[in-house]
């Protein structure tokens, strides 16, 4: 069983294991980020508007030898850029 990730665990995740995170997000383009607005520890997740609800409500990886569970908040605001 995991336990349910704190902040601490989600930015070590985000820096360690995003690998295995993208894995289990399978969209065409996505941007991670930890959002501290104070309505708890996850991850944001912006993605192409048509893919949204492509995004799992919670992925699963190891951090510091134990298995966390880490909330994902799918936005639709991924915005390519391009250089000119």
């Amino acid at each position: 069983m995991s336990d349910l990730a704190n902040y601490v665990e989600v930015q070590r995740a985000l820096q360690e294991n995003t690998p295995s995170i993208l894995d289990q997000i399978p969209v065409s383009a996505v941007e991670l980020s930890l959002p501290l607005d104070g309505r708890g520890a996850r991850i944001r997740a912006s993605v192409r508007p048509n893919e949204q609800t492509r995004v799992p409500p919670r992925v699963s990886v190891e951090v510091d030898g134990h298995e966390v569970t880490i909330p994902v908040e799918a936005v639709g605001d991924y915005t390519e850029y391009k250089a000119y």
